[in-house]
């Protein structure tokens, strides 16, 4: 057991921890104790599982003014206990925004739920001067839960295999993938290219031409095959007939064999 010297030296220590301003004033759970009484209220005793790292976060919302000490004058430190482990920690962070009281942040770590069950704690704020408490106080010790979980190192890891659905959505990702891919060919392979001028500029054609592939991806203008027979004016109110296999203009013949 340490003596009564090495803990005042211990003490010592930690009262020259800095201590920084910070605002919690967002801070929910939040452990309220009233040094006057020096009860300890818990709205959430569950301070996360074991082993947890940086899982939860306590706010201490405690009484600034005792009997006219500013308790913020002082120096503050969280004692705990969890199972077989234990310690005495510094407060180093503080919101001093709130009138009337002082906040403290407890990150729990997981140097602090290393055992399932319950973590004891209290807060103590004191003042030494050549080695000697010149003050001290304490609230009532309280008590929050770590609970049990899976041990992750009892068992080995599994190979995750993708589901019925992952598999599907491959495959459908895979098969629009090809299409995709065998349209561009496809789309490539038919492409009908404009013949170009002299000047590279894209050509038209004329009235009666129509654009004729050469095979080679490379085109021309060809004028439409002429079925029909050349006419003139001369030839206006004629029909159209096939004689010997070729379409010839004709006048029209009525009943009587007689031309209009």
């Amino acid at each position: 057991m340490a003596s009564v010297q090495q803990l005042v030296a211990d003490m010592e220590g930690l009262a020259a921890t800095p201590v920084t301003e910070v605002s919690l004033a967002d801070a929910t759970e939040r452990i309220i104790v009233d040094m006057d009484s020096r009860h300890v209220t818990i709205n959430s005793k569950f301070f996360g599982n074991i082993i947890d790292h940086l899982a939860k976060r306590k706010v201490f919302e405690i009484t600034r003014y005792v009997n006219g000490v500013d308790l913020a004058e002082h120096t503050c430190v969280i004692h705990w206990e969890n199972g077989t482990n234990g310690g005495v920690i510094p407060v180093t962070k503080r919101d001093l925004s709130e009138e009337g009281k002082i906040l403290i942040p407890w990150e729990i770590t997981v140097e602090f739920t290393q055992n399932k069950g319950l973590i004891v704690f209290a807060v103590h704020f004191f003042s030494i001067v050549d080695g000697a408490f010149t003050y001290h106080i304490s609230s009532n010790p309280a008590q929050g839960e770590l609970r049990e979980t899976l041990n992750a190192t009892d068992h080995s890891l599994q190979k995750i295999t993708p589901s019925e659905m992952e598999v599907f959505i491959q495959k459908m990702l895979d098969l629009s993938a090809e299409i995709d891919e065998k349209l561009k060919y496809a789309t490539d392979e038919g492409k009908v290219n404009t013949p170009l001028d002299e000047e590279g500029n894209p050509t038209h054609g004329n009235a009666g031409q129509f654009l004729q592939s050469n095979g080679d991806r490379t085109t021309k203008w060809t004028d439409l095959p002429k079925e029909l027979p050349e006419v003139t004016e001369a030839d206006n109110g004629k029909i159209a007939q096939v004689v010997n296999g070729i379409w010839t203009a004709v006048d029209i013949i009525n009943g009587n064999e007689v031309e209009y």
